[in-house]
């Protein structure tokens, strides 16, 4: 395989490997449903504008959410993988159950995704893997012609500008870690809003603008975005 493949979150590029570690259960992990999206993200940190895939599984296993180990996304065809451990993936709520992965799936150097058949990895602590699969089938997007949500300022409330359907800010802390996305149905929301679904943000926080454009496939993503109390 073309060496590990780094996955990146929020602005960062951070690099993860599998651990060998020991379970003592037999009980092997399964994978309820998959979820996935191409995204374009322009990264504003950067001065780069790249494709990203957003990768979540509703997973589960007998012996407990402690019993899984990482997330692992391979395309054979192209020789390319990624690894993304539980301790560092992203936790989201759909439909009222956890779901575990990634926003940040990257081309090594922000190339495109390659189309094809991608296989979708679950690990536990002993090693057992449950196995799904997600298939690219259209061609790529033009990272040159994408257009993005931006922010419209006024007092403490964050509005997303621009003509982008089911809209959402993504909110990670002040370390870069991912906390939650917020749907904004309204295409606005107010700083104290954010602030009172977790206390830590009260000094700051991160944020990223997301929609999609009507008639388009995949998401576009502009950030980061910063908030401070100072």
């Amino acid at each position: 395989m073309k060496g590990g493949a780094c996955i990146r979150t929020a602005a960062m590029g951070l690099c993860m490997f599998t651990a060998a570690l020991v379970s003592c259960s037999d009980n092997p992990p399964e994978i309820i449903e998959t979820e996935w999206q191409v995204i374009v993200f322009q990264n504003r940190l950067l001065g780069a504008t790249y494709q990203r895939l957003s990768l979540f599984v509703r997973g589960g296993d007998e012996d407990g959410e402690k019993d899984l180990q990482a997330l692992h996304l391979i395309q054979d065809e192209e020789e390319l993988y990624w690894t993304v451990k539980a301790e560092s993936w992203e936790k989201s709520t759909i439909r009222g159950s956890d779901w575990y992965g990634s926003n940040g799936f990257v081309m090594p150097g922000g190339g495109k995704l390659p189309l094809g058949a991608y296989r979708v990895l679950l690990e536990d602590l002993s090693g057992k893997m449950a196995e799904s699969r997600i298939y690219l089938k259209r061609e790529n997007v033009d990272t040159e012609g994408a257009v993005f949500p931006s922010p419209l300022l006024q007092g403490s409330t964050i509005t997303i500008g621009g003509n982008f359907v089911d809209p959402e800010i993504w909110v990670y802390d002040t370390n870069d870690q991912f906390l939650f996305r917020i749907p904004l149905p309204e295409r606005s929301i107010t700083v104290e809003n954010i602030i009172g679904r977790n206390n830590v943000l009260t000094a700051g926080f991160t944020y990223y603008l997301y929609g999609k454009q009507s008639g388009k496939y995949y998401g576009a993503l502009n950030g980061p975005y910063y908030y401070s109390a100072n």
